[in-house]
């Protein structure tokens, strides 16, 4: 199915005041409301939506508005430092249903299938025990 880049609108309550974004964010449309995100927001936003979620979505004068993020989601996502992961590496890792993004140059956000787990700690030796699990939607500020 083919993904293209849609300005989406974001609205949530923080601190009891009303907080609206926007974002372009490459979606991946499942039937005419619903949509997969192919790249996650920017990390400096209080809301965050994450490579893997599955959004509701109803159309807005200058794009979508979220209705929902549907969950739970069958991905797991983890932050750490690290630079890029290397072609080879990430060609694995997309067959095995996982991705990454790095922000910065080295602030690594890793994007895995539950399913997948072992695999993706066995290909980057990792333990997922010493990462920072983060989560879709309101982060703590």
């Amino acid at each position: 199915m083919k993904s293209r880049i849609e300005t989406v609108h974001t609205q949530y309550s923080l601190d009891g005041q009303t907080m609206m974004f926007e974002d372009n964010i490459e979606l991946e449309w499942i039937d005419a409301t619903r949509a997969k995100i192919k790249e996650s927001s920017d990390f400096f936003d209080d809301f965050w939506l994450l490579y893997g979620d599955i959004l509701n979505l109803e159309v807005s004068p200058s794009g979508f508005q979220i209705i929902a993020i549907e969950g739970p989601s069958d991905m797991l996502h983890y932050q750490f430092g690290a630079p890029p992961i290397p072609k080879p590496m990430t060609d694995e890792l997309l067959k095995l249903g996982a991705n990454w993004e790095c922000d910065m140059g080295y602030s690594m956000t890793l994007h895995v299938p539950k399913r997948a787990k072992n695999e993706v700690a066995k290909l980057l030796n990792l333990n997922f025990e010493e990462l920072e699990e983060v989560f879709s939607g309101l982060q703590e500020v």
